[in-house]
């Protein structure tokens, strides 16, 4: 099992219904588009439904997480990537 960290306005925000680059896409889409809602989830243990604006010149920081069977105290990191997008869309 896995799930994306989504850091923004620094708060931990996560998702689990979609893989890394269909989230990447999904991101570039909502600044090419001038700015947009992303849905996510916030809190630990049973999640909370969320939303956060995603524009142009917002900073967000990606986290691929792999729990591969172990307990949340002791999850490893995959994969960290930091997306700054300038307005139009182009990442930095």
């Amino acid at each position: 099992m896995s799930r994306i960290d989504i850091y923004y306005g620094g708060t931990r925000f996560s998702t689990g219904n979609r893989g890394y680059p269909e989230l990447q896409d999904e991101i570039q889409r909502l600044v090419r588009a001038g700015g947009g809602w992303l849905e996510v989830n916030y809190g630990d243990g049973t999640a909370t439904p969320a939303t956060i604006y995603i524009a142009g010149g917002v900073t967000i920081a990606l986290v691929a997480v792999a729990e591969m069977g172990l307990s949340p105290s002791k999850l490893t990191v995959d994969r960290h990537v930091l997306l700054e997008v300038e307005p139009g869309g182009d990442r930095c």
